[in-house]
């Protein structure tokens, strides 16, 4: 008997602890290594490694296993009580924005030391959703969920949100929080039922908006580029004065009564600058500017944008800045654009962006660059030396100074290695290992899911539908899908 008692305590500790030990240090390293490379473990070892991969059509293959897993509801909590919630504004707004959940992570995580010493103090916190059936989620995948992606339920990826959050401000940055829907852009009018849209936008609006409350973000923008939506699909200058008027009208009211900092409203182009002087800015705080630029007629379209927003912000009473400006590499063109248009120097670019800027702009209180990884990227190239003098000369503020304890914790991956973690993580290593041995594992895949019907050609997202449609061959399909609409 005691012989069968010791058989069955020695296969109890093999189930309890050798297989979730032998699945988390053996197997799922392997995988890690297999999908993303030998993992770094320095900060240069994870940069340099980031310049290898962050580039966003090879991010499948590698960015998603750098390390970040979505905080539990202990970390979220333990973090919030250490961390100031005061909401403090800059007297100018030197921002960053860069889209997309890798690229929105991994920027506030591994480079917050240099965009301190850029000169940033305010960083966007973007929440990335996609819409089928006419029905949002967020779209956030875990980084390196046991090696491989895994699609965030709706309450974690609030988590995450509320993560980078906290982590900005204790890093010493302003936060402006916005829900981003790039799947959404240039889809085709019979794609963009604005009627089952927007209610969709509010909820999701209402939702982050008690979110900024809760974390003490400093600026809230509900949507991201609403006008920019309507009129990539299709409506008309005159449609979207009406609409946007009608759903900011109604949608506001009920964000002041959530959140209490100050709200933007953020534009993006309208195909000629001359018609948006059209939309009202009023009942806001802030309102946001911006276009992408490819270094040909830069004064052409920097000029008119700002002028258009001078004329706006003079009008209604309200301070603006610019938004997202991003200057595309000659590889963005010819993987965003299907065609490289110019091969101009971005620091070129820059400067005579950023001249114009300071010259021209009348109640600007800010300037956004897109762009540090991923599409646009400066890192490493004399346009950020450029976009360092410009912040450090226009409206001078005093720089971001990280403190030790937020470095720590963003150099961890915003997870803990504790022997409690690794117990939390016992189901999901039996789980594997039942998976593996019954043949159910799926390995990694290269692409992402991704939801929604899709435009012209089945193409995703405002820069893919954008590239699709650059091309001469594919031009008759995007302009009948797109209807009557203005400045085709």
């Amino acid at each position: 008997m005691k012989k069968i008692l010791f058989v069955l305590l020695i296969i109890a500790i093999v189930i309890i602890v050798a297989i979730p030990l032998f699945v988390s240090t053996n197997i799922l390293p392997n995988i890690k290594r297999e999908t993303g490379g030998n993992f770094p473990k320095s900060l240069s070892e994870i940069k340099d490694y980031i310049d290898k991969n962050s580039e966003p059509w090879i991010q499948n293959k590698g960015m998603k296993y750098l390390g970040f897993e979505a905080p539990t509801e202990g970390d979220l909590q333990d973090l919030k009580k250490n961390t100031d919630l005061t909401r403090r504004y800059p007297t100018t707004l030197k921002a960053i924005f860069d889209p997309g959940i890798i690229s929105n992570t991994v920027d506030l995580l591994y480079f917050n030391d240099e965009l301190a010493d850029l000169g940033v103090n305010t960083y966007w916190v973007i929440g990335e959703y996609r819409m089928q059936d006419y029905k949002v989620t967020q779209f956030s995948p875990s980084f390196s969920h046991l090696g491989f992606p895994l699609m965030l339920s709706q309450e974690d990826a609030n988590k995450v949100l509320a993560w980078r959050i906290l982590l900005a401000k204790k890093l010493g940055f302003a936060t402006i929080l916005i829900p981003d829907y790039p799947s959404l852009f240039n889809v085709g009018r019979q794609n963009f039922d604005l009627a089952k849209v927007e209610p969709e936008f509010e909820r999701v609006a209402l939702e982050l908006a008690k979110i900024a409350e809760d974390y003490g973000v400093e600026y809230f923008a509900p949507v991201n580029e609403y006008n920019h939506l309507l009129v990539s699909n299709g409506y008309s200058i005159d449609e979207l004065v009406q609409y946007e008027k009608e759903f900011y009208g109604n949608l506001l009211p009920k964000i002041k009564n959530i959140y209490h900092g100050k709200i933007v409203i953020k534009n993006g182009a309208v195909n000629d600058w001359k018609n948006f002087p059209r939309q009202s800015m009023r009942g806001v705080d802030l309102f946001g500017i911006g276009n992408a630029f490819t270094g040909v007629r830069t004064k052409e379209n920097m000029g008119p944008m700002v002028e258009a927003a001078n004329t706006v912000s003079t009008r209604d009473g309200v301070p603006w800045f610019v938004s997202e400006y991003v200057v595309y590499r000659p590889i963005d063109q010819e993987n965003w654009l299907g065609v490289v248009q110019s091969t101009a120097p971005m620091e070129n670019t820059y400067k005579e962006s950023l001249d114009i800027f300071e010259k021209k702009a009348k109640g600007a209180i800010g300037f956004t660059f897109m762009g540090l990884t991923g599409v646009g990227r400066i890192r490493g190239t004399p346009a950020l030396e450029v976009l360092k003098n410009f912040y450090s000369r226009w409206q001078p503020s005093a720089k971001v100074a990280p403190n030790e304890d937020a470095v720590k914790i963003a150099l961890n991956g915003g997870k803990s290695n504790s022997i409690i973690a690794w117990i939390k993580n016992l189901p999901a290593y039996y789980s594997f290992f039942f998976n593996m041995v019954t043949g159910k594992m799926e390995r990694p895949k290269d692409q992402d899911p991704v939801m929604g019907e899709g435009g012209p050609g089945g193409c995703k997202g405002k820069v893919e539908c954008e590239a699709y449609c650059a091309k001469p061959e594919h031009r008759a399909e995007c302009e009948k899908l797109k209807g009557n609409s203005e400045g085709k």
